[in-house]
């Protein structure tokens, strides 16, 4: 199967944001973005539907496929139970360019931001 680069309109996607790596207040600032894009995703706005869930916890919805390769074809990988998963982890060990980059998903539907 090939990668997925987009969500499918009206499809729930389990975020979570790496406890271990944001304070509580980067946590709030980081969910009033998704929050934000939650209020725009209707008919008066992008009409997408796509809903995001927002955790704050050290339990994955997604990881990287191992071992990262900077630059390379990087796949991300629910996490078991999770169906559409976006992970939001500090970058560690990649080049500067690929700060806020966002990976496929290999067929699932997964995110890694």
């Amino acid at each position: 199967m090939s990668p997925v680069t987009t969500w499918r309109q009206n499809t729930s996607v389990s975020v979570v944001i790496n406890a271990n790596q944001f304070t509580q207040d980067e946590f709030n600032c980081l969910n009033a973005v998704f929050e934000n894009y939650n209020i725009s995703a209707g008919a008066n706005g992008n009409s997408s539907g796509v809903r995001f869930n927002v955790t704050y916890s050290s339990t994955p919805a997604a990881t990287l496929r191992n071992p990262y390769t900077s630059g390379g074809a990087n796949l991300a990988f629910n996490a078991p139970g999770v169906t559409n998963g976006l992970q939001v982890d500090r970058p560690q060990g990649m080049r500067p360019q690929a700060m806020g980059e966002e990976y496929a998903g290999s067929s699932d539907g997964t995110r890694q931001a």
